[in-house]
């Protein structure tokens, strides 16, 4: 439980920082070629280390919950977030990322049975009024602003999908095997993405730095958060994990 609960953290901690890097990003490349790239290299990481050392084969891969998870928690998921910081900034986008836990802890107790406890419905309230007064104080935003929250909060309902489907999965298959597949099947679908919008919008022009920021994304805030992520959601259960997320803005 101590392990699963540092592990939470230190993904909290580089979720943090990935608003800062990724709105610095979208002045050298589009939403969805950043998403692709940061995956496509996460992809290569983890792959030699699941089909290697777990033995693990693609075709163990071509499983509906496992499309799911590529689908909800890669390409969903980091691409409404990646659209949605070409429109608002990346403090407020973490600080809608808050909203969270509460679409996961539903899902959770209405398809996992996990049961909610009074501090954690505390705790969701207090989530709620937090994100309440974010809005109130941004009521004066532009438009724009708005589209960009609204997309970023949709991408939360991607997330708790993500976790739950992946809370299936834990006690069967290791956390290497879930993100690895997960990844995998996020990269095939951002993939044709990437190509229309290189064609129709304008190609990436990455600097040096650009391209380090795009290895950080996928090697720390990438491979190694979504290890630590499912390892934790077999020891900790997907609501009490998702409260974590509610670090993000601070960090």
């Amino acid at each position: 439980r101590t392990g699963a609960v540092l592990a939470l953290l230190a993904a909290a901690v580089i979720w943090g920082s990935t608003f800062v890097v990724i709105d610095r990003l979208l002045d050298q490349g589009e939403p969805f070629f950043i998403a692709t790239a940061r995956f496509a290299i996460a992809f290569a990481v983890l792959l030699p280390l699941v089909a290697w050392r777990e033995g693990v084969g693609a075709a163990d891969w071509v499983r509906p919950a496992f499309i799911a998870l590529g689908l909800l928690g890669v390409t969903v998921n980091f691409g409404l977030q990646n659209v949605g910081l070409v429109y608002t900034g990346a403090a407020d986008a973490a600080l809608v990322i808050a909203l969270t836990p509460i679409p996961i802890a539903m899902l959770a107790a209405l398809f996992l049975g996990e049961r909610l406890v009074r501090r954690q419905l505390v705790g969701i309230a207090v989530s709620i009024c937090g994100v309440a007064l974010i809005a109130g104080a941004a009521a004066g935003a532009s438009a724009a602003a708005v589209v960009g929250d609204l997309l970023v909060a949709a991408s939360t309902f991607a997330w708790a999908g993500y976790t739950l489907i992946g809370k299936r999965l834990a006690p069967t298959h290791s956390a290497g095997t879930i993100t690895t597949a997960g990844i995998g099947w996020g990269v095939a679908f951002l993939l044709p993405l990437a190509l229309l919008e290189a064609v129709i919008v304008a190609p990436p022009e990455l600097s040096l730095l650009g391209a380090a920021g795009l290895v950080y994304l996928g090697v720390a805030a990438s491979a190694a958060t979504f290890l630590l992520w499912n390892y934790a959601l077999n020891a900790l259960g997907a609501s009490v994990a998702g409260t974590f997320l509610n670090l993000i803005p601070v960090f």
